[in-house]
């Protein structure tokens, strides 16, 4: 994974390195390939549901009138 990113990165002019020694890093590798095999997927509704909420003002209406 390190000479894939390091690739990567230097391909971009980005300095990429590590450590010399392993260190505890389980939930930094876990992010890394958690970000690069999951892409984030969203679903947007195409139709808004619920109540009318922009009602035009009507002089003439008491309801309107109170508010």
């Amino acid at each position: 994974m390190f000479k894939k990113l390091q690739t990567y990165f230097q391909s971009l002019g980005i300095s990429f390195s590590r450590p010399d020694s392993h260190c505890n890093k389980a939930a930094a590798d876990g992010a890394v390939s958690y970000f690069i095999d999951h892409p984030v997927s969203s679903c947007v509704s195409c139709f808004a549901c619920g109540t009318e909420c922009n009602v035009p003002f009507n002089p003439f209406d008491m309801e309107h009138r109170a508010r």
